[in-house]
C-alpha cells in the first residue's frame, strides 16, 4: 500500500495537468487518528513537506482494524470527503475532526531552540490562523462499492488514483480480481 501510494505521488508530480497531491502512508494516518494523539510525536515526519503546496491531502485509513477508507482534505475549500467502498461511514466519523486537529496543529507557532539558549518562534509554511471552523465533512457515495468482505483497501487505492488524476471513477467491483489475478 505505500509503495503505491508513493507510485502515486511521483505519477502526480511527473504531470502537472494533475492536482498536486499528497500522500500520507497509513502508519502516518493511524498517528493522527490516535486517542493520544500529540503533534510532537509526528512534527518529524513532515518537516521539510510543505502541505500547502498540494492541492489534495490523501490519507488511507484503517478504520476499526478491518477496513480501509480514503479520505481526501482539500484546503482551499475546507472539505474533507471519505470515498468508503463498503458505505459503511458517515459524516460524523471521528477522523474528520481529527484531520483537522492536525492541520490546525501543523499551521499553529513553534517553538524552536536555537544556539545560545536563544528561542525562536518558527511558524511552519502552512496556511497561518488556520483555524477548526468552517471545515465540511462529507461521504462521497459515487466511487464503486466492492461486492465482497475483502478488496476495501484495492478500493481504496484506486479511488486515490482516479482522483488524483482528476477523473471519474471508471472501474467497477472487479478490479479486486483483476489485481489479485496479476500479484499471481
Amino acid at each position: 500500500m505505500v509503495l503505491y501510494l508513493k507510485l502515486l505521488e511521483e505519477h502526480s508530480e511527473r504531470h502537472p495537468e494533475f492536482p498536486r497531491s499528497f500522500f500520507f502512508t497509513p502508519n502516518a494516518s493511524s498517528m493522527i487518528d490516535r486517542p493520544d494523539y500529540s503533534y510532537k510525536r509526528m512534527a518529524g515526519w513532515f518537516k521539510n513537506v510543505s502541505l500547502l503546496s498540494y492541492e489534495l491531502l490523501f490519507f488511507v485509513v484503517n478504520v476499526g482494524g478491518n477496513h480501509w477508507v480514503l479520505f481526501v482534505a482539500e484546503w482551499d475549500r475546507k472539505l474533507i470527503t471519505a470515498y468508503d467502498s463498503l458505505n459503511h461511514l458517515t459524516d460524523r466519523h471521528p477522523f474528520f475532526p481529527h484531520i483537522v486537529r492536525y492541520l490546525v496543529d501543523r499551521s499553529s507557532p513553534r517553538t524552536k531552540s536555537v544556539s545560545r539558549g536563544k528561542t525562536k518562534v518558527v511558524r511552519m509554511d502552512e496556511p497561518e490562523g488556520l483555524t477548526a471552523d468552517g471545515w465540511t465533512f462529507k461521504v462521497d457515495l459515487s466511487s464503486p462499492q466492492q461486492d465482497n468482505g475483502y478488496d476495501c483497501g484495492i478500493f481504496a487505492l484506486q479511488n486515490a488514483r482516479c482522483l488524483s488524476e482528476r477523473r471519474r471513477f471508471n472501474y467497477s467491483a472487479q478490479v479486486g480480481v483483476c489485481v489479485r489475478v496479476w500479484r499471481k
